[in-house]
């Protein structure tokens, strides 16, 4: 059985460097959120090209989860408000969206 993914899209805030934005999200946030259960991986991505007139962020995370719920879960929300990435980073970002697909199959 296919699992739902989690898309979210965040725009880095110009405040903080492109090392401790990376820093904080790869190292800090994303194992965070890989310790919920009902969550399998994740993968880091950065805009390459966007074809047409969308006005997306530039970094992106992909989640593989178990359901949508588990993005609602009383853990997630643990997890994405702890540590450094919570405190330094999240508070300045003003650009962020999340997108969640449910699998056909």
């Amino acid at each position: 059985m296919s699992k739902t993914l989690i898309m979210v899209m965040v725009e880095k805030p110009e405040s903080v460097s492109d090392n401790e934005f990376n820093r904080l999200y790869s190292d800090d946030h994303i194992p965070a959120l890989l310790g919920v259960p009902g969550v399998h991986g994740a993968k880091r991505y950065k805009l390459n090209k966007v074809d047409g007139d969308l006005d997306v962020p530039t970094y992106f995370a992909l989640y593989e989860v178990d359901s949508a719920e588990t993005r609602s879960s009383e853990a997630w929300q643990t997890a994405a408000n702890s540590g450094e990435w919570a405190d330094k980073v999240r508070p300045l970002i003003t650009k962020r969206m999340a997108i969640t697909l449910d699998p056909i199959d």
